[in-house]
């Protein structure tokens, strides 16, 4: 399962330790799916996917989700619409 995983979505690792761990993470990934799905209080089905083999970090990362808010954005400068109206008039 793990081989066609990894050819599916095109994975290689850099060695023989690194193709070990992502082999761990994944088998405890199909072991978490499986137990949802055979619980019948479960309204839901899950799967694997291109994530399978990462950890909960990696994966944070991976989609850009942090439990750190981002930086604060600069307002922009107020403009009177009338002094820029001919910014707006298409060309």
């Amino acid at each position: 399962m793990f081989f066609e995983h990894m050819q599916k979505y095109e994975l290689d690792f850099a060695d023989g330790k690194e193709f070990l761990h992502r082999l761990e993470i994944f088998a405890e990934e199909v072991a978490r799916v499986e137990k949802h799905n055979a619980d019948p209080k479960k309204t839901s089905t899950e799967g694997l996917n291109q994530f399978s083999h990462m950890t909960i970090s990696e994966w944070r990362d991976a989609v850009r989700l942090s439990t750190r808010p981002p930086p604060a954005a600069q307002k922009p400068r107020s403009r009177a619409w009338r002094a820029h109206r001919h910014e707006l008039r298409p060309q």
